[in-house]
């Protein structure tokens, strides 16, 4: 008679356990939920402006804020010309004289202070 196989026992030690399912709040979502578009992928790809960050080489951290490019305004004239009055535009005696304006106070003018006349000292 032929010997028959005996079953593969386990190896001794601990019992093995199985793994658990996953919680609930660890499981993969099928989309994100934003607009009918899904975690795939399958959303434009951001239209960005070229700007100094968008190098390779010489882009440093300190460097890639882009406010720091800007500067203030270059003042190309300083004040307007304009003709004296009763000049005539080309003659020979015209004169070229600048325009003096007061600086603008905001708001409407304020009243001018009345001391009392009952407590002047106040």
């Amino acid at each position: 008679s032929v010997p028959r196989a005996l079953p593969a026992s386990p190896l001794p030690g601990p019992p093995r356990r199985r793994p658990s399912p996953r919680p609930r709040w660890r499981r993969p979502r099928a989309s994100s939920g934003a607009c009918g578009t899904s975690w795939r992928g399958t959303q434009p790809p951001p239209r960005l402006p070229v700007g100094p960050s968008h190098k390779f080489a010489d882009n440093y951290y300190c460097l890639r804020d882009g406010r720091r490019e800007s500067f203030p305004p270059i003042v190309v004239a300083a004040a307007r010309k304009t003709l004296a009055a009763g000049a005539q535009a080309g003659g020979s005696d015209s004169a070229v004289a600048t325009a003096e304006k007061k600086p603008v106070t905001p708001g409407p003018a304020l009243k001018k202070w009345e001391i009392s006349k009952d407590q002047p000292y106040l």
